[in-house]
C-alpha cells in the first residue's frame, strides 16, 4: 500500500506531459469540415476531466483527504494547468490559446468535481425516490 501512495501520481503527470506535448506542438491549423463546429472545444473539456479524474486518487492516497477535496484540489490544478497551457499556446507560431479553450478545460474539470461532490446525494435521492 506504501508504494502505490507514490505510484498513483505517475498516471495524472504522465497525462499532464501528454497534454503539454499536444497542446504545445507547433500544427498548421487547417479547415476540418467534417467536424461539427467547436469540437476542439468537447476535445479540451475531455482531456482535462480526465485529468481532474486522475488527481482525485493520489491526494485521497496519498494525502489521506476526503473525496470531496480531493475532487476540489484535481479541479484547481487542472483548470490552472490548463489555463497555463493556454498561455503557453499563445506564445508558438501557429498555435493560439483562447479564453474559449481555458473554459472547456475548466469546465471539465468542474464536471468532475460536481460528479464526486453530489453523486452520493443523487443516488441517496434516486434511492428515495424508488420506494
Amino acid at each position: 500500500m506504501h508504494a502505490l501512495r507514490y505510484t498513483s501520481w505517475l498516471p495524472p503527470l504522465i497525462w499532464m506531459g501528454v497534454l503539454f506535448h499536444v497542446l504545445t506542438m507547433p500544427v498548421e491549423v487547417e479547415p476540418t469540415p467534417w467536424l461539427p463546429p467547436h469540437f476542439d472545444k468537447v476535445v479540451h473539456f475531455v482531456l482535462f476531466a480526465v485529468l481532474a479524474w486522475l488527481l482525485v486518487l493520489p491526494f485521497t492516497l496519498s494525502l489521506s483527504w476526503t473525496l470531496p477535496v480531493s475532487a476540489l484540489n484535481g479541479f484547481l490544478i487542472a483548470t490552472s494547468y490548463g489555463a497555463w497551457t493556454e498561455y503557453i499556446q499563445s506564445t508558438i507560431p501557429h498555435r493560439h490559446g483562447t479564453v474559449s479553450d481555458a473554459i472547456a478545460n475548466m469546465l471539465g474539470a468542474a464536471t468532475v468535481f460536481a460528479a464526486v461532490r453530489f453523486a452520493p446525494r443523487l443516488y441517496r435521492l434516486l434511492g428515495s425516490l424508488q420506494r
